[in-house]
């Protein structure tokens, strides 16, 4: 699957005496690695160039109006190009865990779980991304406990947590992995984290000093460029945590395939 030149062939050796000719009822699929991050990362500037043009647009160009434009590439929407690429970012994420989880336990890696828990993790994320689920804690808890300031969106307080609870189950892990894989892995969760928990605290103060009366210029101008480089910060991360997994997948599983079969649940 993963390699541009390796052959395409299973991640177990084949018994001997069996044909190596492809099933003609099954299709695999190739991934060119390099051309794939690459059509990521260029995703990525196109989508927070459009969002900072649909945003800072009405801002700062006179006669800038064009209302759908910057409704379906505002970085902070929902359900708009923005959102539905970085679902499919995280969602791509949690394929290519699940991928490394299952060549891992074929070959016997003791962490194989791991893997498969970091998979989950990654689509939790995904349809939490997609239905802005912590959006909806927001209000209950700061209700609840009197949040504001840095804590108004109060939901950053259960996810640090949970971040924190990951880090330390992973240590055991992350000194199991080669040296350059754990390095891209920790500054991929790194440069996420810092995005999607960091920058909030700071997105929050803003609104929270706005007590409903609304963003004056200023204060809209800030939460843009706060928004556009937590976006960037995120998606970013994705891309990484993608190249850097693939990149492992070519070196442990360099004939590693995808196999499409359409069959009766009795075949």
């Amino acid at each position: 699957m993963l390699g541009r030149s390796d052959p395409v062939s299973s991640p177990v050796p084949r018994p001997e005496g069996r044909s190596t000719a492809p099933d003609p009822g099954t299709v695999e699929v190739r991934v060119p690695v390099r051309p794939l991050v690459l059509a990521l990362a260029l995703g990525v500037v196109l989508v927070i160039a459009a969002g900072l043009l649909g945003q800072l647009g009405p801002l700062l160009l006179p006669g800038f109006h064009h209302p759908e434009f910057s409704a379906g590439t505002n970085l902070y929407g929902e359900y708009n190009i923005p959102s539905t690429y970085n679902t499919l970012l995280l969602l791509l994420a949690a394929v290519t865990l699940w991928l490394t989880g299952r060549v891992a336990r074929r070959r016997g890696d003791p962490f194989a779980r791991t893997w498969t828990g970091l998979a989950a993790l990654a689509l939790f994320l995904t349809l939490d991304e997609y239905f802005a689920l912590h959006d909806k804690l927001g209000a209950p808890i700061r209700a609840l406990l009197g949040l504001g300031g840095f804590l108004y969106y109060a939901w950053v307080i259960p996810y640090g947590l949970l971040v924190l609870g990951v880090g330390v189950l992973l240590v055991r892990f992350l000194r199991h992995l080669p040296a350059g894989l754990r390095r891209a892995l920790l500054l991929a969760g790194g440069l996420y984290v810092l995005g999607a928990l960091g920058l909030e605290v700071f997105e929050a103060r803003i609104e929270a000093g706005a007590a409903g009366e609304g963003l004056g210029r200023a204060a809209q101008l800030q939460m843009v460029s706060l928004i556009a480089v937590e976006e960037l910060l995120e998606m970013s991360s994705l891309v990484l945590l993608i190249a850097a997994l693939l990149g492992h997948l070519r070196r442990t599983a360099p004939g590693l395939a995808l196999r499409l079969r359409l069959g009766d649940s009795g075949e």
